[in-house]
């Protein structure tokens, strides 16, 4: 088993009345494998779309200047919202959506926390994920700005920031 959740602790919770919101979450490091630049260009067309949402991203690293510029020059100041290195657990009850937009992904504990807590999925066509997501058939490439859902999730091109909000 190369990676396991304590379902003890990570498992679904009872959710608030969410006619209103529209959260959403990505757990781990800031870093430029993890596509987070794609993940708030992204965020662009997904807030012009659907009024209200927002995104909390938790965890810090080396892009998180950058990524809070990005998201400043973009005018997302109120729809992204970095924690730095926060407990994920609150995160994964509070939101309505997990996103893992990596270039690459081993079997990504965050992934399968979100997944434990009950949470929609939505993560990139790379080894791990397709690995957990069990998307139908062989998936090398997804058709440019599409999306292909899976058993458990729904997977995109990484750095496809088009098909990335699509499927948000």
């Amino acid at each position: 088993i190369p990676n396991s959740v304590d379902h003890e602790r990570y498992r679904p919770k009872a959710k608030q009345d969410q006619s209103e919101r529209r959260r959403i979450c990505y757990v781990g490091r800031l870093a430029e494998e993890k596509g987070l630049l794609c993940l708030v260009q992204a965020m662009k067309l997904v807030s012009e779309a659907i009024s209200g949402v927002t995104l909390d991203i938790v965890g810090d690293g080396p892009m998180r200047n950058e990524l809070i510029h990005r998201a400043a020059r973009l005018g997302l100041q109120d729809v992204i919202h970095f924690t730095g290195n926060s407990t994920a657990l609150p995160y994964y009850h509070a939101s309505d959506l997990f996103v893992l937009p990596s270039f690459s992904e081993g079997l990504s504990l965050a992934l399968l926390e979100a997944m434990a807590c009950g949470l929609p999925v939505v993560a990139t066509n790379v080894e791990g994920n397709r690995e957990v997501l069990h998307p139908a058939g062989p998936v090398s490439a997804l058709p440019a700005a599409d999306y292909l859902i899976g058993e458990c999730g729904i997977l995109v091109n990484p750095g496809d920031v088009t098909g990335l909000a699509g499927a948000i």
